[in-house]
């Protein structure tokens, strides 16, 4: 009564050499045979041609006589010709005081469905795998073009620029005492205009260079960092009388020395550029501990910057201000976050309109890193009331008067 009430499996006996003595409810709405099709025949008719040829039924028996049991999942074929991937299990048979094997029971069940889902989720891996592949190539290609395209302009722009510039230049210093003051000025605007432009220049091709190249990561020391890109801009931190505070120590960090020296560099331009006319800028770095990363901070008495505008800033292009009051080529912050990234870092501001603004840049701290001894909550404050000699640069600060 059991065995004709599981109506979702096949289930029938086989003698010792697998013809079917007895089958039950299930074969029907399973297989499409009645229990009048089945009894007396091999079992073999419900295996596919391909199996039967290669002797997949008798296998099946003589895994089950060695081993009492076996289990697998194949193509089954129904009463109508049509197929069905179902789990077929084949148990032996034998009287409990008798070794000789008796017959086999089977079980199976429909797993069509489950197949059909299978093989359709198969098939679109497989062609997103395809689309993945040709888009990358695609976009690999794209991005070739686009680094040929971004040098071929370089190369063609900067030709001619230096021609102007040359021409501009000549013209300064031949005919400068014949010139009207209008005409001094436009001569100034047009030296201005190819200095943006072969910054801009640089920059792109920085920025192209960057997104191709993969980074090195080593230990570099911050403290080492900050110090070298001061006494690189110390003729500037002079010019404006700049107070700029270092805090050490600063951490030994994860990253790329050159990189990391145009990011602080860049961060260091800023800081001493976007000021109020008239007011001497005041710079203070320092560095925190937020294991596993360590965060270096540039805070400043500039302008400031919209809370709006924050995340803008770090876009290509994007300037908040007129050329001819603040320059630069709206690149600069861009190549920061890149570069940042690169070095699996993170980069971002704190600013409010003037009031100043506060960058920083999160890098992996190294691996032999004490984490507590980076942590500034009351740090030593170094002051350059201008850029400091070479000797001084690279010197801790609490050797410092």
């Amino acid at each position: 009564m059991v065995l004709n009430h599981l109506e979702d499996y096949a289930i029938f006996l086989l003698d010792d050499h697998g013809l079917v003595t007895n089958a039950y409810a299930g074969v029907t709405k399973v297989l499409g045979f009645s229990v009048h099709d089945l009894v007396g025949h091999p079992s073999s008719v419900l295996f596919t041609e391909e199996d039967k040829k290669t002797g997949v039924p008798e296998r099946e028996m003589e895994t089950a006589r060695m081993y009492g049991k076996s289990l697998d999942e194949r193509w089954h074929r129904k009463k109508d010709g049509s197929n069905i991937w179902a789990s077929g299990l084949l148990v032996r048979l034998r009287d409990q005081n008798n070794p000789n094997v008796r017959g086999f029971l089977k079980i199976m069940r429909d797993l069509t469905a489950r197949k059909q889902a299978e093989e359709h989720i198969q098939g679109l891996n497989e062609q997103l795998e395809r689309q993945v592949q040709n888009r990358t190539a695609a976009l690999s290609e794209a991005v070739e073009r686009l680094q040929a395209f971004t040098y071929t302009i370089a190369h063609d722009l900067r030709a001619p620029l230096r021609h102007i510039g040359g021409y501009a230049s000549l013209v300064r210093t031949e005919s400068g005492e014949s010139l009207s003051e209008e005409s001094k000025q436009m001569l100034g605007r047009i030296e201005r205009s190819v200095d943006r432009l072969e910054g801009l220049i640089s920059d792109l091709l920085q920025y192209s260079r960057l997104s191709q190249s993969e980074m090195q990561l080593e230990t570099v020391s911050l403290s080492v960092i900050v110090q070298t890109c001061l006494r690189q801009r110390q003729s500037e931190i002079r010019g404006k009388e700049a107070r700029v505070n270092v805090s050490e120590p600063l951490p030994s960090v994860q990253g790329d020395s050159s990189a990391m020296e145009h990011v602080v560099d860049n961060l260091l331009s800023n800081a001493l550029k976007y000021v109020a006319p008239g007011v001497r800028p005041q710079i203070d770095i320092w560095a925190e501990a937020r294991p596993p990363k360590a965060r270096l901070w540039f805070a400043d008495n500039g302008i400031g910057i919209e809370p709006r505008h924050h995340e803008r800033i770090f876009r290509m292009f994007e300037r908040l201000h007129r050329a001819d009051a603040y320059g630069g080529t709206g690149v600069g912050l861009a190549i920061v976050a890149e570069t940042v990234r690169k070095m699996r870092g993170l980069v971002g501001i704190e600013s409010e309109l003037g009031k100043g603004s506060r960058f920083w840049c999160e890098f992996l701290l190294a691996p032999e890193e004490e984490p507590a001894s980076t942590v500034t909550t009351n740090p030593r404050v170094s002051e350059l009331r201008e850029a400091p000699s070479d000797d001084q640069a690279l010197a801790p600060a609490a050797n410092r008067s």
